[in-house]
């Protein structure tokens, strides 16, 4: 479960730098 949380961190950083 803590795994799931930081991968949608990741998920979700990677999203605004492929936004930028």
């Amino acid at each position: 479960m803590l795994q799931m949380k930081l991968e949608q961190r990741l998920w979700r950083k990677q999203k605004n730098w492929n936004l930028v």
